[in-house]
């Protein structure tokens, strides 16, 4: 509730700041509510520099997912010499980061199926795809997979086709194993997490316009219908 109020004076008191600091708000929020921040931060204060910190995974993942033009930093290590170390929330760049570092793909393995996850996400759930249900947001890569090629089938989007989309299936596959990290599995080489990169790139590619190089979620039209800043991705 005083959260509500603060952000709701926010909006009808002149201020000369148009900076927003929140620290740990959401420590007492449900799901639900989480998701209800994320978008009313998104949509309310776009034009605003927000701050938010915050210890609470599951928010910082649904802030990655649906905000978009946000930056995310996260604390990854930490020394005596330099304190904290930072680096980019989004973990296809903290994977891409750690394979140019030259790390095995066997310290990589968890990071990769979190990368993979994010990645099949987010057009999922930016084009309002159904997924079965979980408070708990918790899906496979398989799972995100079968529901994106199911959703674009009933669209009639030809992106239900894409290559791609087979061969990232086939990498969840060996993704899983890895995180578990099974030796008598078939290895995890970094090729294969340099191929998944690459491929997550490439079906990222397929829902960006090449024109104005805006998803084609970043307008949406009708019930059914997405298009993207130009009008020439639909």
């Amino acid at each position: 509730t005083s959260s509500a109020f603060f952000l709701a004076r926010l909006k009808v008191e002149p201020t000369q700041w148009r900076t927003l600091v929140l620290d740990d708000v959401v420590n007492s929020f449900d799901g639900d509510h989480r998701m209800g921040l994320a978008g009313l931060l998104s949509e309310e204060f776009g034009d605003w520099q927000v701050l938010f910190f915050t210890h609470d995974n599951m928010f910082a993942t649904l802030g990655e997912r649906f905000i978009s033009g946000w930056r995310f930093w996260q604390i990854v290590a930490w020394n005596p010499k330099e304190g904290p170390i930072l680096s980019e929330g989004d973990p296809l760049k903290r994977l891409t980061e750690r394979l140019e570092a030259g790390e095995s793909a066997s310290d990589l393995g968890g990071l990769a199926r979190v990368a993979l996850e994010r990645g099949l996400s987010r057009p999922l759930e930016r084009l309002s795809l159904p997924i079965r249900f979980d408070r708990r947001q918790l899906y496979s890569a398989p799972e995100y997979l079968d529901a994106l090629q199911k959703g674009l089938a009933e669209r009639g989007s030809s992106l239900k086709d894409l290559p791609v989309i087979r061969r990232i299936r086939g990498q969840s596959y060996l993704v899983n194993l890895g995180a578990h990290d099974r030796p008598t599995d078939p290895m995890l080489s970094t090729e294969d997490l340099r191929q998944m990169v690459e491929d997550l790139g490439e079906l990222a590619g397929g829902f960006t316009c090449a024109e104005c190089s805006k998803p084609v979620w970043e307008t949406r039209k009708g019930f059914d219908s997405y298009q993207c800043k130009c009008s020439k991705l639909a």
